[in-house]
C-alpha cells in the first residue's frame, strides 16, 4: 500500500516536470531569437519562478 501511494506521487511529479520542460522549451526557443538580455532575464525568473 505504501509502496503504491511513493510511485504513484513520483509519476505525478514526473508528468509535471515533463510539462515544466515542454513548456520552459516553446520558451527558450521563442526567445533565442530576440537574444535582448533584458528579455532573457525575464523569461529566466519566470522558469525559475515555475
Amino acid at each position: 500500500m505504501r509502496n503504491k501511494r511513493r510511485s504513484s506521487i513520483f509519476s505525478i511529479n514526473f508528468t509535471t516536470r515533463r510539462i515544466k520542460f515542454r513548456f520552459t522549451r516553446k520558451r527558450l526557443n521563442k526567445f533565442m531569437k530576440i537574444r535582448s538580455t533584458k528579455e532573457w532575464r525575464e523569461t529566466e525568473l519566470r522558469i525559475s519562478a515555475m
